[in-house]
């Protein structure tokens, strides 16, 4: 189902483009997720220093996104729902009934992007 362009005068409006580049940067987590435990598993090995800050970077990517999705949703499923892309109606078929409604759900999918653009804007 395509998601509906939300209008300039709405709190959550995050551009066209801008919403893009965010949910391609959110569905990486898993990506990321595996290059750190990748990097971790490799004991003994001393990092390059940039290999140690580009991996510092993916930590700092993968907490940051955690951080926005359970400060709105503390019982995860917002985090499921960004990170996979998930609709409403495919995260209740994978994960049954959720504790809020369909309206609320995209209200906090809409707050997490929102969130997230301040909050890299910030980083530049």
């Amino acid at each position: 189902m395509k998601r509906t362009a939300l209008k300039k005068d709405s709190p959550y409006y995050v551009p066209k483009y801008r919403q893009l580049e965010l949910k391609y940067f959110v569905l990486q987590y898993y990506e990321k997720k595996q290059q750190l435990s990748n990097f971790r598993l490799r004991k003994g090995v001393d990092p390059t220093g940039e290999e140690a800050t580009f991996m510092a970077s993916i930590e700092s990517d993968i907490r940051l996104i955690e951080r926005l999705a359970t400060e709105l949703d503390k019982d995860g499923f917002l985090l499921i729902g960004v990170t996979r892309d998930l609709s409403y109606d495919s995260l209740t078929m994978q994960r049954g009934v959720l504790p809020y409604s369909r309206k609320v759900y995209y209200n906090l999918y809409r707050r997490f992007f929102k969130k997230l653009d301040s909050h890299k804007k910030q980083s530049f």
